[in-house]
């Protein structure tokens, strides 16, 4: 194991489990939203019985999942039968844990994290792909023009085995930097904090992801890697749960991937509502930042998302277990309920062709 440095400041205080009711979502739709997507008709009978409550995990706070957020104010995850309320983590490994207990039985979290838990022996497995490259961007202070600046130079990632730690490490590797031996890594915690880092000087460079790049440009700070262009496949987001959860509970498993497909077309079509989301949870509401977090890496979101061999083996090179090396990519991830929506006709419904 590389090592790693000791954790230089915690900027924001972040807890090691769900966040306050600040970060929490209410249960239905605002008073004010605009009426749900009607692109796809509900499951016989879900306006009848009586919705599912579901705790759902969210690894980072992040523009990218605005769609999970979408679906909930625009009423689409009670269209299809659900009661949806949002755990909010800072960090993949962090988001697992619940998972596995079963405090929030499902969860929008990282593909590494899945492997990691998965590798150490618990059921959980990936179900359904988000985002299939790292959304991060790093940048620096001034005077580190170039990755290959950041030698004896340290940067900014959330936690251990965070998504924002192998995107820094993938990063760099090709530029020829290895960590500990070029460059050091430290933690701390939520974007805001590690941008506030920056912006300190108790640190030389950050991961950071949309809109927080932004407010990083404005700042004079130098872009020195836009991952999401150098498209390495990393499961940067994924719909995971445990295997015995998603067996015993198909039926609210499928109806989530409804609601969140369809929340997706609605956020292709409709800026405004999307912005909404956005502003909601992750409390920005300058329009320019709202206006970056739509416009950076919603084309990149798969409309059938379907967990893709190529991406599970990427995530599965960042983890440092020894099994990583041996265990086969497909027995971290089952497509079957994108499958099987997808033999139904629901996403050539969605989408129309």
């Amino acid at each position: 194991m590389l090592h790693r440095v000791a954790l230089v400041v915690l900027l924001v205080a972040v807890g090691a489990s769900c966040t306050p009711a600040a970060e929490r979502a209410a249960s239905g739709p605002p008073a004010s939203a605009a009426a749900p997507s009607q692109a796809v008709e509900a499951p016989q009978g879900a306006a009848t019985t009586a919705p599912a409550h579901l705790r759902v995990a969210i690894s980072a706070i992040s523009a990218i999942v605005a769609p999970v957020w979408v679906a909930l104010d625009e009423g689409l995850y009670r269209k299809y039968g659900l009661e949806v309320e949002f755990a909010n983590f800072d960090g993949g490994t962090r988001a697992v844990t619940p998972i596995v207990t079963g405090d929030t039985p499902i969860g929008a979290v990282t593909a590494g994290a899945v492997i990691d838990a998965r590798l150490q022996g618990t059921d959980l497995k990936m179900f359904a792909a988000l985002f299939d490259t790292y959304y991060f961007q790093i940048f620096s202070r001034r005077e580190v023009r170039s990755p290959e600046d950041m030698r004896g130079r340290t940067i900014a990632a959330s936690s251990a085995k965070s998504a924002s730690e192998r995107a820094a490490i993938a990063a760099l590797e090709r530029y020829g930097l290895q960590l500990g031996r070029d460059y050091q890594l430290t933690y701390v915690g939520s974007q805001s904090g590690r941008l506030a880092a920056l912006e300190q000087g108790l640190v030389d460079a950050t991961v950071i992801s949309p809109p927080f790049g932004l407010r990083a440009r404005e700042a004079g700070f130098v872009e020195l890697v836009d991952l999401m262009s150098l498209n390495i496949p990393y499961g940067h987001f994924v719909i995971a749960s445990s295997e015995r959860w998603a067996r015993e509970h198909p039926e609210q498993v499928r109806a989530f991937l409804q609601a969140y497909s369809e929340a997706l077309a609605l956020v292709r079509r409709d800026p405004e509502a999307t912005k909404r989301a956005i502003a909601k949870y992750t409390q920005t509401d300058e329009p320019a930042l709202l206006e970056e977090s739509y416009q950076v890496g919603f084309g990149q979101l798969p409309e059938v998302p379907l967990v893709r061999e190529e991406v599970v083996r990427g995530s599965m090179e960042t983890s440092d277990h020894p099994l990583a090396r041996t265990t086969p990519p497909q027995e971290f991830y089952d497509n079957r309920f994108v499958q099987e929506l997808e033999t139904a006709g629901f996403y050539r419904q969605l989408w129309g062709h």
